[in-house]
């Protein structure tokens, strides 16, 4: 696996490093990379203990025994489906202008704080009938003219 990735990296450079070159440059380029796939697969093989097929040792590995048979076997590859969670976006802050709502509110909005004050204020006048005494009761002693009417009776001069 490492090594399909070491020749798809060195593909990759050969190919980004195609623009516009004559094909001297282009051969140089191609030497170029194979040389620095050749050491790249010295450098696997060195750090993992296993060899690398090259085109040098295409016949079969470099520490081959004489008396040993080897057959190149290709095995298919093989997938599998695996269900993982990946970040698809990392987390972030936006920064968005969110435009003012207006509504109509009734409310109670105090103007002026409760005070006191004294004020003049004119009396008021109205007219009205009642009954007054002027002069309470008194007792008075009066000189009232005897008064005198004629009667006619018959009263008892001398006893019978």
């Amino acid at each position: 696996m490492s090594f399909q990735l070491l020749k798809q990296g060195a593909a990759l450079a050969l190919v980004l490093s195609l623009g516009a070159c004559s094909q001297a440059q282009l051969q140089t380029q191609l030497d170029s990379a194979k040389a620095e796939n050749v050491s790249l697969q010295q450098q696997l093989a060195n750090s993992t203990g296993t060899p690398v097929a090259t085109a040098s040792n295409a016949q079969g590995p470099a520490n081959a025994k004489a008396d040993e048979c080897y057959a190149r076997v290709t095995t298919a590859a093989q997938f599998r489906t695996v269900q993982e969670q990946i970040v698809d976006q990392q987390a972030s802050e936006k920064l968005a202008i969110v435009p003012a709502t207006y509504g109509t509110v009734t409310e109670k909005v105090l103007v002026r704080e409760a005070s006191e004050r004294l004020e003049i204020v004119p009396a008021t006048y109205k007219t009205v009938t009642e009954k007054v005494m002027i002069q309470p009761e008194t007792t008075v002693l009066q000189t009232v003219p005897a008064k005198y009417a004629s009667e006619t009776r018959q009263i008892k001069v001398r006893d019978a």
